[in-house]
């Protein structure tokens, strides 16, 4: 049975246990929305998600992650280098996933890029820096 979430859970535990990635944004990592007063920190959020059904099942599941370090700050290093550190993990990496196999994890052909500036809501003078990657993930039951 497909469980999409597994792949979640998949890339969570990856990117949690790189000792210098986890140094660079040291407050965690968030599925949508950070939790309030953070401000290093990786979002994961789930954009798309396609399944190709062959007659006895599923023959595939490709699953679309944004993957991306958030920084409070104008300059955004942190959250830069932390990118390059995401796309050093993900680009053609290795997966484990509970109840699937990786066929292939690679930057998706649309908008790959993730890179803004967004003005803080309390403060229209500060910043946050958003850094990252849209990833394709191509599973197989």
């Amino acid at each position: 049975m497909s469980n999409p979430a597994a792949i979640y859970s998949a890339l969570t535990a990856k990117l949690l246990a790189d000792a210098p990635l986890m140094a660079l944004m040291p407050d965690g990592i968030y599925r949508d929305i950070a939790a309030a007063g953070k401000t290093k920190f990786i979002i994961l959020s789930k954009a798309s998600d396609f399944r190709q059904y062959m007659f006895q099942g599923t023959a595939y599941e490709e699953v679309t992650y944004l993957v991306k370090a958030v920084e409070f700050g104008t300059a955004g290093t942190n959250a830069a280098n932390a990118a390059a550190r995401i796309l050093t993990l993900l680009q053609d990496g290795t997966l484990t996933i509970t109840g699937y196999t990786l066929m292939v994890m690679q930057l998706s052909e649309d908008g790959g890029v993730v890179e803004y500036t967004e003005p803080d809501e309390a403060n229209l003078d500060a910043r946050w820096q958003h850094r990252g990657w849209n990833f394709d993930v191509t599973v197989s039951p």
